[in-house]
């Protein structure tokens, strides 16, 4: 992180260098002084160049590895979203500087053209962004798989294994898909047709459904649940038995077809 904010102060420093009469005040003082012209050029221009070089270094670098890291999967997952935030901020400040370059002033071609340079820098800045984006590889979701829980193996009895819920603030939702469709839950979990799955959820912890069912829990663990499309059934405790629900969950739904939930019109 640290580094990266120094890769962007040593570019920054090099545009305020290139767009400002610094180098040439210092230049013409150098004159004054009887010290070398071509010296004084080369020494200015090996600093602001080097600024220049070195901050595109530091970031192109860092960008590689971490996707290097990130294709071995070896690293902390906090770290790797912040560095990945990094990167995702530099390619917005490359976007923006080359389109205020090419819209905000005349082009002219060639290479030594500053405008040029400045189009040079924001393409390098996106790059990073692109490269992590072709080889990073998609995470795979996970089959949701029907996960009971047996009492007897832990040692609780159900009014044991309540109370137990009660003190560590979570609630448990049984949900059975009777759709044809494979439902999508929070992107990173799939419920396949004619599956059920319980989860455990706490407070301000929502799932979502990628047929556009919500589930939120308050802070007094109350459940209130979004519908859109008429297909949530909700079972009662008589209905337990029938559906293979544990005694336990807290509430028990079935996702049906669109139009044959138990919303009431």
């Amino acid at each position: 992180m640290g580094l990266y904010a120094i890769g962007l102060i040593c570019i920054v420093c090099y545009f305020l260098l290139e767009n400002s009469n610094i180098i040439q005040e210092l230049i013409e003082k150098l004159n004054k002084l009887k010290y070398n012209e071509f010296s004084a050029f080369f020494m200015s221009g090996l600093f602001k160049y080097g600024l220049l070089v070195v901050g595109i270094g530091i970031i192109i670098i860092l960008s590689f590895l971490l996707i290097r890291e990130r294709i071995k999967i070896q690293f902390n997952e906090k770290v790797a979203k912040r560095l990945i935030l990094v990167i995702k901020v530099l390619a917005v400040l490359g976007f923006i500087l080359s389109f205020l370059t090419l819209g905000g002033r005349t082009y002219r071609m060639g290479l030594l053209n500053p405008n040029n340079y400045a189009i040079i820098i924001g393409v390098i800045m996106i790059l990073p962004l692109l490269i992590y984006l072709l080889l990073s590889k998609a995470k795979q979701k996970k089959v949701l798989k029907s996960n009971p829980i047996d009492l007897n193996k832990i040692g609780l009895t159900i009014i044991e294994y309540l109370d137990k819920k009660s003190k560590e603030n979570f609630c448990e939702i049984y949900v059975k898909n009777e759709t044809s469709d494979t439902l999508i839950i929070n992107r990173e979990s799939l419920l396949e047709p004619n599956s059920w799955y319980i989860f455990t959820t706490h407070k301000y912890r929502p799932i979502y459904f990628s047929n556009g069912i919500e589930f939120h829990i308050d802070k007094e663990l109350n459940l209130e649940v979004f519908d859109y499309r008429n297909q949530i059934i909700g079972l009662g405790e008589d209905y337990f038995w029938k559906n293979d629900v544990p005694e336990y969950v807290d509430w028990a739904f079935i996702i049906a077809k669109p139009g044959q939930g138990d919303a009431f019109d």
